[in-house]
């Protein structure tokens, strides 16, 4: 697999910005809990570009990464993620590489805080363990939630889970830093 990097290069010119299935998820969540969010609140939001974005530019076509659907829970602060895996995304035959599915959990913990307006705010350091194997041509299930708030540190949970079965392939924490001045009140 190759990414043809930058905005002015030949191919990502003749390659749409997004790569939207047409069919509906069959693991798509109920409408009553969730409500789907998209790059167009982000693009809209913050006045920006995704075509530099690994993800969006580089990953998300038929081959790589063939859906990547974000939808934020309407009662509560968690973020489902509907991620179906291309075969181009390997880092051993028939295995996603775990570095995708790293890219993938920060990310999302990234629509997290962007979903629920929080504030701006940095990876410190993401800890993953994986469990199973994530396979090339299959859905995944993706959680995260904030687990808590200190101060300007923001500890997060999710798990990636094989959306067919259930079982659980990553499991992750995280810390993100909200951007900002420390100050002496905050311990800093």
């Amino acid at each position: 697999a190759r990414c043809d990097g930058g905005a002015s290069s030949p191919a990502a010119q003749s390659k749409p910005k997004f790569t939207t299935p047409t069919t509906p998820s069959p693991y798509a969540p109920n409408s009553d809990d969730y409500e789907r969010v998209n790059e167009q609140m982000y693009i809209n939001d913050f006045n920006v570009s995704l075509s530099n974005h690994v993800l969006y530019s580089c990953l998300l076509d038929d081959n790589r990464i063939k859906r990547y659907e974000v939808y934020k829970h309407k009662h509560h602060e968690e973020i489902l993620c509907i991620i179906d895996f291309g075969e181009e995304v390997v880092g051993w035959p028939e295995i996603v590489h775990g570095g995708i599915s790293a890219l993938l959990i920060d990310n999302t913990f990234g629509w997290l805080l962007f979903a629920y307006h929080k504030p701006m705010s940095v990876t410190a350091n993401l800890h993953l363990d994986y469990r199973s194997p994530v396979r090339s041509n299959s859905s995944s299930i993706l959680r995260v939630k904030i687990d808590h708030v200190e101060g300007r540190k923001l500890h997060m949970t999710g798990s990636l889970t094989e959306a067919s079965s259930g079982r659980v392939q990553v499991e992750a924490k995280s810390l993100f830093i909200i951007a900002g001045k420390k100050t002496k009140q905050e311990g800093y």
